[in-house]
C-alpha cells in the first residue's frame, strides 16, 4: 500500500527509528527540503541529529491526496526544543505546517519533496 510506506518515512521521526527508512527506499532514494537535499544515509543521519535536539516532535498527518505514483501529506510538525539548536536555548516549543509530495517506484520511495513554513519555525524559537 503507497500510504502505508509513507506513514513508514514520517515514523522514522514519530517513532525515533529513522533506519525504517532503509525498508521503504528505492535504490535511488534522494529528498529534498526548503534548502537541502538528502541520500538515504544522509537523511537517516539529520532525523539521529534532529530527535536528540527534539526528541518528543511529531508530526500530525491533516491531509492525503494520492495520484498514480504520487502521494502529497499536508502535515502539522510538534516539538520542544530539549538541546541548543543553532544557539537557540532549549525551552522553546513550535508547531510548523508543511507538505511532503514523494514519488514511488517498486513501492518504494524514489523521490521526496518537502516544504514547510521555515519562518513561522524561526519567529517560535526566537520568540521570548
Amino acid at each position: 500500500m503507497p500510504g502505508s510506506t509513507i506513514d513508514k518515512f514520517y515514523s522514522a521521526y514519530n517513532d525515533r527509528n529513522p533506519e525504517v527508512l532503509r525498508t521503504i527506499a528505492h535504490d535511488e532514494y534522494r529528498v529534498y527540503d526548503n534548502a537541502a537535499s538528502y541520500s538515504l544515509q544522509e537523511h537517516i543521519d539529520f532525523i539521529k541529529r534532529f530527535i536528540d535536539v527534539v526528541p518528543n516532535f511529531r508530526f500530525e498527518m491533516q491531509d492525503e491526496i494520492a495520484s498514480g505514483d504520487k502521494i502529497v501529506r499536508r502535515w502539522i510538525g510538534r516539538g520542544k526544543l530539549e538541546k541548543e539548536f543553532f544557539g537557540i536555548p532549549p525551552g522553546h516549543s513550535f508547531a510548523v505546517n508543511g507538505v511532503g509530495v514523494f514519488r514511488l517506484a517498486e513501492g518504494k520511495i524514489i523521490e521526496g519533496w518537502t516544504v514547510w513554513d521555515q519562518a513561522s519555525f524561526v519567529s517560535q524559537l526566537t520568540a521570548k
